[in-house]
């Protein structure tokens, strides 16, 4: 448990350094955020066609235990008929060998299956990274858009709020219709 908290922490300590660094760029070249962003979802693409490898690896993991289980059961199965010819036989030399003969196999069959389980493992390690890097730079590449955007003022937008009331109050307003109807007629 130790390990795996150590292990977070690692990775947490350089998502972050990576994160800043990649902030500083964007800071000191504001244009390099859509690259950034761009590089982001090209990685976002990449990882989500790796899913596909992940879960081809898992499925011939899959495949792998349920033929080592077979061909487990069929030993136990030669082994319990060899223990019916040792009843009738009496020939413990032969069984014996058939022991060993069997055991070796099976400690073969599990070391194979160590490396396709081995293999499955890298796969989704890989495809984490692949997820955690895109998420990342999108990240980096939206917050420059977020940090540079001036918010609007209160002040401004009731200035605003305010003269196109007094435009329209202008135009509306009945004393200078009645003028301008007065000066049109003489």
């Amino acid at each position: 448990m130790k390990d795996m908290i150590i292990a977070f922490v690692i990775l947490l300590v350089i998502a972050l350094l990576l994160f800043y660094l990649l902030f500083l760029v964007v800071k000191s070249i504001p244009k390099s955020a859509r690259y950034i962003e761009i590089a982001g979802y090209a990685i976002l693409v990449i990882s989500l066609i790796w899913t596909s490898v992940v879960n081809t690896t898992e499925d011939i993991s899959k495949g792998s235990e349920y033929i080592n289980l077979n061909e487990k059961l069929n030993h136990l199965w030669y082994f319990n008929a060899d223990l019916k010819d040792f009843a009738q036989d009496k020939n413990a030399e032969d069984l014996a060998n058939d022991y060993f003969e069997r055991n070796n196999y099976w400690q073969e069959n599990h070391v194979n299956g160590q490396f396709v389980h081995e293999q499955e493992e890298i796969a989704k390690k890989i495809n984490y990274g692949l997820f955690a890097l895109s998420s990342l730079f999108i990240l980096v590449g939206r917050l420059e858009e977020l940090v540079n955007k001036k918010p609007i003022s209160q002040s401004t937008s009731s200035i605003k709020l305010k003269n196109r009331a007094r435009r329209y109050r202008k135009r509306t307003n009945p004393n200078r219709i009645n003028n301008f109807k007065k000066r049109n007629k003489g």
